[in-house]
């Protein structure tokens, strides 16, 4: 199934210019230096345990600056590829997934590397979703909440939508997130 309408295409190309316009904002020397990276985990602000053994490694991290300036660059055109564009683009949202993880595991940065892989997951196709969703559908098939947590007007239990199922367990996710801090 494909869903095509103004607002989709608006939606994607939204997020696809965000990757574009943090490539153009990276053509610096910083970057080009190789420098970016090792200058963001030294401010202790920000920084991670994980980012603190990640200085161990200059010359991973000057890799690293490398090749998020070059994918960065070609983040859009590979998230609209027109040949093979479902294993392509999936590809890409996969490799922008793990880049905003290791972004979250490396710097405090709050809830933008979470934002940011909810927000890639409108680009994963549909034979993906069809795939996958039937897979984790019974950790929440029957999830029950009292009926004091759902505005239904009556007094029983009742299931959760599945959507609802999920968002809630998205939600406690952040939650843990945020508190784990």
């Amino acid at each position: 199934q494909q869903a095509l309408s103004g607002w989709t295409i608006a939606y994607l190309f939204q997020i696809a210019f965000l990757y574009f316009f943090a490539s153009i904002y990276k053509h610096s020397p910083v970057w080009f230096g190789g420098e970016a990276l090792y200058y963001a985990l030294n401010i202790d602000t920000y920084v991670t345990p994980f980012g603190k053994f990640l200085l161990q490694f200059p010359e991973l991290l000057t890799y690293i600056d490398y090749s998020l300036l070059v994918f960065q660059s070609f983040a859009l055109f590979l998230l609209f590829f027109p040949f093979m564009n479902a294993y392509v683009r999936t590809f890409t949202v996969f490799c922008l997934m793990f880049m905003h993880a290791m972004l979250a595991a490396s710097l405090h940065v709050g809830l933008f590397s979470s934002v940011c892989i909810a927000a890639l997951c409108g680009f994963l196709p549909g034979r993906l979703w069809d795939a996958v969703l039937p897979r984790i559908q019974h950790f929440w098939a029957e999830f029950r909440v009292p009926a004091w947590l759902v505005w239904s007007g009556k007094r029983r239990e009742r299931s959760f939508p599945k959507t609802a199922a999920a968002v809630s367990l998205l939600g406690i996710a952040y939650l843990a997130y945020i508190f784990s801090w």
